[in-house]
């Protein structure tokens, strides 16, 4: 039952709280209700509507990938029949991490490579497990951090499929080194959006969320909130 598959586990940070917010002295706020549901509304439409602008179009994407998402959590896999699976979901999380910014959400997660059972009803397995222990206790920040079972292969990708090229130029590009040697998807950057103007909403929305977390006391928040404002530092002197 088991296959090989490049998973990514996510969580939408700041979920519980808008839940929390959806409801006051047992009425519904509809601001927030209408918030958490254009959160997934825009998730799901992303990840269904993936356009990588690959040269080559006459190349077929491979399309077995598996999405559940429930709750606060997001579940993204590719089988791995080949390396460039890891490419397609490098820039399909990519995209969602600008969607969740564009609603005022961040997220973190981690993405491994290993024996998992998964369809669009059922998921268990040594890589669910493994994904879930690295974003719990090794991403911490706002990150999407990646495994050392995918960077070896990112390291050593060597395929002569027709999209391979184009892949892994646009894929790499989305990657960032962190200060403990871990590498997270690049959503600071604003390479990958069309034009000027998603590039200085992108850049807005950011800032935006710093001053939000900026009001908050809490020392958890705080350590979150440093490390936005250096990354945040380092893309928008």
């Amino acid at each position: 039952m088991y296959e090989d598959r490049i998973l990514a586990f996510i969580d939408v940070l700041g979920f519980s709280d808008s839940i929390k917010k959806s409801m006051d002295n047992g009425l519904e706020n509809e601001v927030e209700t209408k918030k958490i549901n254009s959160l997934i509304e825009s998730v799901q439409f992303s990840l269904e509507n993936i356009n990588y602008s690959l040269k080559n179009k006459e190349c077929d994407l491979i399309n077995n990938k598996i999405v559940n998402q429930f709750s606060d959590t997001i579940i993204i896999s590719y089988l791995k029949n080949d390396e460039s699976e890891i490419f397609l979901l490098l820039l399909d999380i990519l995209n969602i991490c600008y969607t969740a910014l564009s609603t005022g959400f961040l997220l973190r997660g981690a993405i491994v490579l290993d024996k998992v059972y998964h369809t669009d009803k059922k998921i268990f397995g040594p890589a669910l497990v493994k994904a879930y222990k690295i974003e719990k206790t090794m991403a911490i920040y706002p990150r999407i951090i990646l495994d050392d079972s995918i960077t070896k292969i990112l390291d050593t990708y060597n395929s002569k499929k027709c999209y391979s090229n184009e892949l892994l130029k646009y894929s790499k590009k989305c990657l960032i080194k962190d200060f403990d040697g871990l590498y997270f998807i690049n959503y600071f950057t604003s390479d990958y959006l069309n034009n000027w103007k998603e590039s200085q909403r992108h850049q807005n929305r950011l800032k935006q969320i710093i001053e939000k977390l900026e009001s908050i006391d809490d020392e958890s928040v705080k350590l979150k909130l440093l490390w936005l404002k250096n990354k945040y530092s380092i893309f928008y002197k």
